[in-house]
């Protein structure tokens, strides 16, 4: 009876062994939730944000809902946009950073499931969670917290960051040949007010 206990104690142990656990303590992940704290100094958001990187631990878990992740990383930057000049960038690229993290998931190579909402802001369309990479004979379907339904990956925003991508390319290039103009000291005063627009775009 006993050695039957040690059994059953031992293949629960390994069951829970083989999932892929503790994403929320990756040095990635460890760094947004300091960022988000840090960047919080010296702001009125530092209750909200210390709230948040709690928020954003529990969200990594196995049993988080499917879009707690992206809700966190939209009220970040729902912040981020309270602020100004480098704490607003610093915030976005965090919550950027944490949208893209890995969930925890029961079992190795498993996926974790999609969020099929819009993100509130565009910086998060078409920015998703990484994927469990650990290779094994068959990946497992993908994990569904309870009460939530499997969600396939959303491709809303595609024409809109293919968009995004070709004016920002666009400003590039016209942000290099400003520099070249500017750098020459001989700019007609219209031509320079444009330039220095598209530069601080650029920035």
């Amino acid at each position: 009876m006993k050695f039957t206990s040690f059994i059953i104690a031992f293949a629960a142990v390994a069951a829970v062994t083989d999932g892929r656990f503790t994403q929320e303590h990756t040095p990635a992940a460890e760094a947004t939730f300091r960022g988000m704290r840090a960047v919080a100094v010296g702001t009125p958001f530092g209750e909200q944000l210390g709230d948040l990187s709690g928020l954003a631990v529990d969200n990594l878990l196995a049993g988080a809902p499917a879009c707690g992740q992206q809700n966190v990383a939209d009220k970040v930057i729902d912040i981020a946009k309270k602020t100004n000049g480098s704490k607003r960038a610093q915030l976005i690229k965090i919550a950027i950073a944490y949208r893209k993290l890995e969930r925890n998931t029961p079992l190795l190579g498993q996926p974790s499931n999609f969020c099929d909402k819009r993100p509130k802001n565009k910086e998060l369309i078409g920015v998703f969670q990484a994927q469990d990479p650990t290779k094994v004979k068959k990946r497992p379907p993908p994990f569904v917290s309870k009460g939530e339904k499997l969600n396939k990956k959303p491709n809303f925003g595609k024409a809109e960051v293919k968009k995004e991508t070709a004016e920002s390319k666009r400003l590039s290039k016209a942000a290099a040949k400003c520099k070249k103009m500017l750098a020459k000291k001989r700019v007609a005063p219209g031509q320079k007010r444009k330039c220095e627009k598209i530069l601080k775009a650029v920035k």
